[in-house]
């Protein structure tokens, strides 16, 4: 089976965002970020609880349960859109021409034969270590960082034969078109 699609921009950030999403290092992190705030405020207000007043140490523990609610509600969207915008500046200040353009995938017994612009790449199917399934998209990982993507819009007229060929040939841990 062989499928091509063009491959943009919008495509390569749906990648990202499914990588951070997912990834246990970037979840870690916005976790410890997300609590740093109200735990500062909470150590302020117990630094603050013999040298102020009733009156002040209640306006005081109001305004900063409001404030770390408005963080922990809004923060952790916050950092994930400065992250993908991040990728976006370092993405664009390169040449990405290597990457973005007419892509080719087929899918042969033996594996996947992925054509980019200026690039054939071949991948044995045990080489595929994980296969990531969204509304969107197929994402065939075939290391822990990289992985192939396909645009499931770009391809819809050959969805089905695709998803038969995939689930054939590799054993899948999160095919789950709902996860993304």
């Amino acid at each position: 089976m062989q499928i091509e699609f063009e491959f943009e921009m919008n495509d390569w950030m749906a990648f990202q965002k499914h990588y951070l999403v997912n990834s246990k290092v970037y979840k870690q992190s916005k976790l410890i970020v997300t609590l740093l705030m109200p735990a500062t405020f909470l150590v302020l207000i117990l630094i603050n609880l013999e040298k102020k007043g009733t009156n002040e140490l209640i306006i005081l523990s109001v305004m900063g349960s409001i404030f770390s609610l408005i963080w922990i509600l809004f923060y952790p969207k916050f950092q994930m859109k400065k992250t993908l915008q991040k990728m976006q500046k370092m993405i664009d200040e390169g040449n990405n021409k290597a990457i973005l353009g007419k892509h080719g995938v087929e899918l042969t017994d033996e594996g996947i034969i992925h054509t980019e612009p200026h690039a054939v790449n071949k991948i044995n199917w045990n080489g595929i270590v994980k296969i990531d399934e969204t509304l969107d998209y197929y994402f065939l990982y075939n290391t822990a960082i990289s992985a192939i993507i396909i645009p499931k819009l770009k391809v819809k007229d050959q969805l089905l034969k695709l998803d038969e060929v995939l689930k054939s040939h590799i054993k899948v841990d999160n095919h789950d078109p709902s996860n993304f």
